[in-house]
């Protein structure tokens, strides 16, 4: 199979084989920064396909939410919330 490019940079086809195998364009994989075994995610948005990988997946969710923490003010982490629940618990247990 070969991939081919089109005129457009940003337009790239693949095939489709067997079992759903899919070959991602030598260009995407340059673009995405995957190497063999990372895992690629497949986002429906808007009616739309995004493709994207893991690990920037998970970077977009972490720099969203620094940025609503930002925002808002927010000093409270998830150890914070860990600490104040094992308190409650502590207190309940004696009570």
């Amino acid at each position: 199979m070969q991939t081919h490019i089109t005129t457009n940079e940003n337009i790239f086809e693949a095939k489709l084989f067997t079992k759903g195998t899919l070959k991602l364009p030598v260009g995407i994989r340059n673009d995405l920064n995957v190497q063999d075994g990372d895992r690629i995610l497949f986002i429906k948005k808007n009616g739309s396909w995004v493709v994207t990988t893991h690990k920037q997946n998970i970077r977009q969710t972490q720099e969203y939410f620094a940025k609503l923490k930002k925002e808002n003010n927010v000093e409270f982490t998830i150890n914070d919330f860990i600490a104040e629940r094992r308190a409650e618990a502590l207190k309940e247990l004696s009570e």
